[in-house]
């Protein structure tokens, strides 16, 4: 009897180590931060359009930001190396005119099986476009106002376990969509088309604010930074 006590005492706490070993891998990568001040897209991926995936993009870093023009639809960049369940991603977005559509890529796994959150001033809303199996959903929210040439903040609270994402224009809640597929694991990153545009300050975490000498105090998700250039420190978590 005392032997089985004994051996409980043991086994309970290695099965908790164990767990934690787990889950401390598999969410060892949640973060990622790149303001492109460096002047380079290091750790990304720089794809091809998903409308027509012989046509690779004109990714390239300009002047501190991310810019892709080619023309195509869907082009794809995407961060490397990480894949994603449950997190907020977030980035400054500005779209060319007079056709420039783009947003951010979550849980990439293939072409198939992916999902868009698109800003897309032309007509005037923010499309979430899901495929699943390479079966398309996909949903329109015309409750706002945008412009070409404008900067903003699109981000998006994505959780992997019941499908639901929570969008966001310049810190201001817009709306809730409830994604159908199942694959909700995968790379996460953006994307733009037609006139194409413009991204900065891309992240993926949890929220947190930090102050960024360049462009003031700004809402990121991250706590550690793949380059801190102008931003200095975390202010509050919440």
């Amino acid at each position: 009897m005392t032997k089985k006590i004994l051996y409980s005492f043991l086994i309970i706490p290695l099965l908790f180590a164990s767990l934690f070993v787990f889950f401390k891998d598999t969410y060892a990568d949640s973060s990622f931060y790149n303001n492109f001040d460096d002047s380079n897209a290091d750790g990304w991926w720089f794809g091809y359009s998903h409308a027509v995936p012989s046509i690779f993009g004109n990714w390239r870093v300009d002047d501190g930001t991310l810019v892709q023009d080619t023309g195509y639809d869907g082009v794809l960049a995407l961060v490397e190396d990480k894949d994603f369940y449950t997190q907020v991603v977030g980035t400054n977005i500005k779209l060319n005119g007079p056709s420039g559509g783009g947003g951010i890529v979550l849980w990439y796994q293939n072409d198939d099986n992916l999902v868009f959150v698109m800003v897309y001033p032309a007509a005037n809303f923010i499309e979430v476009s899901e495929s699943y199996n390479n079966n398309w959903n996909i949903y329109h929210y015309n409750d706002v106002s945008l412009s070409n040439y404008t900067w903003y903040d699109l981000k998006v609270d994505a959780n992997s376990v019941n499908g639901i994402l929570k969008v966001y224009l310049n810190d201001d809640y817009l709306f809730t969509y409830n994604v159908v597929s199942e694959n909700r694991f995968g790379q996460f990153g953006v994307f733009n088309g037609n006139a194409g545009g413009y991204f900065d300050n891309f992240r993926v975490g949890k929220s947190a604010k930090v102050h960024c000498n360049k462009k003031g105090w700004i809402t990121n998700f991250i706590y550690d930074f793949k380059n801190q250039g102008e931003c200095l420190k975390f202010v509050s978590l919440y």
